[in-house]
């Protein structure tokens, strides 16, 4: 909360640095931020107020009770989507970042007329029990049309808030923005001491002290937000309602869950085991392998503590994400079963895929290897990424393997990367810094290298817990056939230019370096090859598809696209275009050529021109010719014939999309304009170049008008423009700037300077 009214505040600042005038007018202001609302009073004379609270009173005996209005009012901000194609359902947008944290507590109520009961759901059970993502993807919902709709905020111990909605025949869908509020929940007390005309209020732990001056005029809703038709408090709705969880019932003492017993299956022959297995395909077979008098005590007692390791964890019902393997035995009649699979030692583990695939083995009893089958330390991450190596050389030499199924084969082999041996050095064990993995099934060559790779390049996050990774199954494709089946891949979409999430997927692993060189080979190379190119060839379109139907019915999910390329699309760009990592300037031209295209693309976000624009000026040594050019093009889109200068940053200005405080925003745009314009004072160009750069340096000037590197670029400018008088008088206000700002070496500097001006040997 405190965050997102800090927030506001600077928002607030934004509006008072960018006014054409001294003051604001007069009047009552009102925001909304992380479900508070907040009113702002300005008065004359520049002076304001600003409330957090406002409602009614009731006075009772010595006490006063202020009564908090924003409480009773909705949390729920419901915008009608006019452009939205006619449908027989309602379809509700929840934008807001912070539903993640509440899909239990919200519940979306439908009332077909005024004469049926409502039917109320929780957001929990339309989204099912997926991660929601904390940021701005919007999440939807269909519903058959109602005559009402109603949100709830659900509460066990204090009252339900309860908002109900009028839905027009012409309503099709609906963007909800949910801000829970915490300080609307703060209910004051306070008494009141005629003596001495004071007020005293508190929330029962702090008092503070008013001395009362006059009311204020009361907040003006905002346009465009659909108001409830009723807003009401309810206690115990919850219960009322017939819709109180198991958990939340047992948490107030009426316990009515029941403890689940976890049982595996005992199978009676290894092809009543491998059918199953073949069944579960998400699931390990484990066969043990122990010969000795205790073998099978040995696997009974650890089946049975298994068991009692995944009742308690599952407790109340199955999880079928937590069961994860089934177990056999091997007996003396399944001796072809070890022939087949060439485990001479005992005892072993041997584990099979769902196809009957063995794709690890390891020495020792089920006792020694127990902890890797409990639920928090087991194999199974290790497992099925490597699993996932052996489909992705299973897909590569079936002849029948769709593009979509190698596609799809390739994304799920990035769930594997090659574990570094400091990624392995965990419980002193230690690897060297090759290791060879074969695979005892195929006859295939099956060498691969594991590279050390420092562990300040890349950080995996996961904890390897298969220590004998030789052990494992190993890839057998090489380099060089991903590669080229992936450029199969990339040429397919190229040509059709359908949109896909997952291909979009795999461009942004391969854009990153984060893709099969990295995972599979553990190769970190940084920059572009001719197929990266490509990459951003299809993002680019998809973009600029995605782009043009905001706001309308489109199969694209923009947001969720549109603001992760923003962000890592530069980021590659970055890469590339940077002396650090190409200091050979490898495809320099091609990668700004890109880069170009991508700020064009996105209107030219700020953060992104200025580190495009200090590319150029690194790498285009003696020729400044592209740099100004680069600039000019930005102004031209950002300063507008006819507008004020700070009517035309505001309109770009974008405190959501990571551009910061207005304040900052402005002085980065005035210092760039500085830059551009002083870089045509260093390199002396022509009259063309001049008369650009003097209005570059003029709207710096409008932005910070006391800056005295601005007025010394500035006269400089004007004193080569052939206006020696206006020259002569800026360059003086830069001196006088700069003895203010207490910069004794600029003064000489500037001096100097303003000396050779009068003196004409400038």
């Amino acid at each position: 909360m405190t965050k997102k009214v800090f927030m506001f505040l600077l928002s607030l600042s934004a509006v008072a640095s960018f006014a054409q005038t001294n003051s604001l007018q007069p009047g009552n202001y009102k925001a909304k931020a992380a479900g508070q609302e907040i009113l702002l009073r300005v008065g004359e004379n520049n002076k304001y107020e600003m409330s957090f609270f406002y409602g009614s009173y009731s006075v009772s005996n010595d006490t006063v009770t202020f009564n908090n209005e924003v409480w009773k009012k909705t949390s729920f901000d419901l915008k009608n989507k006019a452009d939205a194609p006619k449908s027989s359902d309602l379809k509700l947008q929840f934008k807001s970042s912070y539903i993640q944290y509440y899909l239990s507590k919200i519940y979306v109520g439908t009332q077909k007329n005024e004469s049926t009961p409502p039917e109320f759901k929780s957001l929990q059970s339309y989204f099912g029990e997926n991660d929601l993502e904390r940021n701005d993807t919007v999440y939807t919902i269909a519903l058959d049309k109602p005559k009402f709709l109603y949100l709830v905020e659900a509460e066990t111990k204090k009252k339900t808030r309860i908002s109900k909605y009028l839905i027009e025949d012409d309503y099709n869908l609906l963007t909800v923005d949910y801000m829970p509020s915490s300080l609307g929940k703060m209910e004051l007390f306070g008494y009141f001491d005629k003596n001495t005309n004071k007020l005293t209020i508190t929330d029962g732990r702090n008092p503070i002290l008013f001395t009362f001056e006059k009311d204020i005029n009361p907040a003006v809703d905002a346009d465009g937000v659909l108001k409830p038709v009723e807003n009401k408090l309810e206690k115990d709705w919850l219960k009322a309602n017939g819709l109180t969880q198991e958990s939340e019932e047992a948490y107030f003492g009426q316990d009515t869950t029941t403890e689940y017993k976890f049982k595996h299956n005992r199978f009676k022959s290894f092809e009543e085991a491998r059918l199953k297995a073949a069944k579960e395909v998400d699931k390990f077979l484990v066969l043990v392998y122990d010969k000795s008098k205790k073998g099978k005590t040995y696997f009974d007692n650890f089946l049975k503590a298994n068991e009692n390791n995944l009742s308690n964890i599952m407790y109340d019902e199955y999880k079928a994400n937590i069961d994860h393997f089934n177990f056999y035995f091997i007996s003396e009649k399944d001796q072809k079963l070890i022939s087949k699979y060439k485990i001479n030692e005992q005892p072993a583990i041997i584990v099979l895929n769902a196809d009957g695939n063995m794709i690890y083995h390891t020495k020792g009893t089920i006792i020694d290897h127990q902890d890797n089958f409990n639920d928090y330390t087991n194999i199974y991450t290790d497992l099925n990424t490597t699993n996932m190596l052996k489909k992705l050389d299973e897909a590569i030499v079936n002849k029948k393997t769709s593009l979509q199924e190698l596609k799809m084969a390739l994304k799920n082999s990035l769930q594997y990367t090659i574990p570094t041996p400091s990624d392995l050095a965990y419980d002193g064990y230690v690897v060297d810094t090759t290791a060879v993995a074969v695979d005892t099934v195929a006859a295939m060559d099956t060498t691969v290298v594991v590279k050390e790779v420092a562990e300040a390049a890349r950080q995996v996050e996961r904890y390897y817990r298969i220590k004998d990774r030789e052990n494992l199954y190993a890839l057998k494709a090489s380099k060089e056939t991903i590669h080229y089946k992936w450029q199969q891949i990339v040429d397919d979409y190229i040509k059709t230019k359908v949109y896909d999430q997952d291909f979009i997927d795999l461009c942004q692993y391969e854009l990153e370096k984060n893709g099969f060189d990295y995972h599979l080979f553990g190769e970190d190379s940084k920059l572009f090859d001719a197929t990266d190119f490509l990459l951003l060839d299809y993002l680019y379109g998809q973009y600029a598809i995605a782009s043009s139907h905001r706001g309308a019915n489109f199969t694209v999910p923009e947001s969720e696209f549109m603001s992760s390329a923003v962000e890592y699309i530069p980021y590659t760009l970055n890469t590339n275009c940077s002396s650090y990592y190409n200091p050979e300037r490898k495809k320099l031209d091609k990668s700004l050529d890109y880069f170009k295209r991508f700020l064009q693309l996105t209107q030219y976000r700020i953060d992104d021109v200025e580190n495009y624009l200090s590319f150029l000026k690194e790498n285009v040594q003696g020729d400044n010719v592209s740099y100004i050019n680069a600039f000019n093009d930005y102004y031209n889109f950002v300063i507008k014939e006819n507008r004020s200068v700070i009517e035309c940053l505001d309109a770009v200005y974008d405190f959501e999309n990571g551009y910061g405080q207005w304040t900052e925003f402005k002085e980065n745009f005035s210092s760039m304009a500085n830059s551009a314009a002083w870089s045509v004072v260093e390199n002396k160009n022509g009259a063309a170049q001049i008369k650009k750069a003097l209005q570059w340096s003029a709207t710096s000037l409008v932005l910070q008008k006391e800056n005295h590197y601005f007025l010394d670029t500035y006269a400089q400018l004007l004193y080569r423009n052939g206006e020696k008088d206006k020259a002569i008088s800026y360059e003086q206000k830069a001196i006088d700037a700069a003895i203010n700002a207490k910069s004794e070496e600029l003064v000489e500097e500037y001096s100097h300077v303003l000396q050779s001006m009068k003196d004409g040997t400038y």
